[in-house]
């Protein structure tokens, strides 16, 4: 049952960035709000994301197909969400897919250097020789690097947040201040709180699983995660699911490091980190179970 709902999550998501891009251009002031472009999500910074799962599931969608038709098709998928990542303008966002995507084909090529190589070399060339056709996309990354630099620093926007968890780690370093809680005492930040709706941006995931929890919750969460991600990048039996599992924890990974929603109950980027987990921790499972039957 998870692992349907998993599959269908990742199909309806790719359609939400699909036709947030025709939106984009037939509507685009119905997807284009105080954020940016959101198309059919509440706002740009989980777009984003979203779109960038949908690049790795169709590299893992390319490399399943089978015929022409579907390599094409699955080639615009690659596209269009290449392009709304671009458009929605997170770097966090385009930083994960980028490390992702290179740890697919890293785990896809890894016994074979050369080739890992060479496909290194094409996407470079690619990326050069289209430059002209993406690049236009881009105005929203530009502006947000551009604010930021006029603003002290490239994380400028992150850094209050970040020091406000490194300042509550310190004073509580073992346990932490609480289970996805903030110790008013050591909040400096004035975006940490929004007072009107009452919600919080710990600024991180990693930092927060830290400062809330302390050293002993933080490796509570980390050493299975990182067992799990190695489980899937190591053993060949898994396949290409492997490969499409290990890369969305790498892109989870590297977002989780400027945006604090993994126990955030309520919203959908956490949902779909946890959902992932499970689908993850069930292969796992499945794969250590046959290793123990085989013995």
């Amino acid at each position: 049952m998870r692992r349907l709902l998993f599959i269908r999550t990742l199909q309806i998501l790719r359609w939400v960035v699909l036709f947030s891009f025709l939106l984009k251009l037939v509507a685009p002031a119905l997807v284009i709000d105080y954020s940016g472009f959101s198309g059919l999500t509440s706002q740009s910074i989980l777009l984003s994301p979203l779109a960038g799962i949908g690049v790795l599931y169709s590299l893992y969608r390319f490399h399943l197909s089978e015929t022409r038709v579907e390599h094409y098709k699955e080639s615009a998928y690659l596209c269009i969400c290449f392009l709304v990542l671009l458009l929605s303008g997170s770097r966090g966002a385009l930083a994960a897919t980028i490390v992702g995507g290179a740890f697919f084909y890293i785990r896809l090529y890894r016994h074979h250097i050369g080739a890992l190589l060479q496909f290194g070399l094409f996407i470079l060339l690619l990326a050069v020789s289209t430059s002209s056709l993406w690049w236009p996309y881009t105005e929203r990354l530009r502006q947000k690097t551009e604010s930021s630099r006029d603003n002290g620093g490239t994380v400028s926007s992150r850094e209050g947040l970040w020091q406000d968890r490194i300042d509550e780690f310190t004073a509580f370093p073992i346990f932490g201040v609480g289970f996805a809680s903030y110790n008013l005492d050591y909040i400096q930040s004035e975006h940490s709180i929004n007072r009107q709706t009452g919600t919080v941006e710990p600024g991180s995931s990693w930092l927060f699983l830290l400062s809330s929890l302390g050293l002993y919750g933080f490796l509570s969460f980390l050493l299975p995660f990182a067992y799990t991600v190695y489980i899937l990048y190591k053993d060949k039996d898994i396949g290409l699911n492997g490969g499409l599992l290990c890369s969305i924890m790498i892109l989870f990974s590297v977002h989780m490091l400027v945006e604090g929603y993994i126990v955030s109950s309520g919203a959908y980027l956490c949902f779909l980190l946890w959902l992932s987990l499970s689908e993850c921790e069930q292969i796992v499972r499945q794969t250590n179970k046959k290793k123990l039957l085989s013995v």
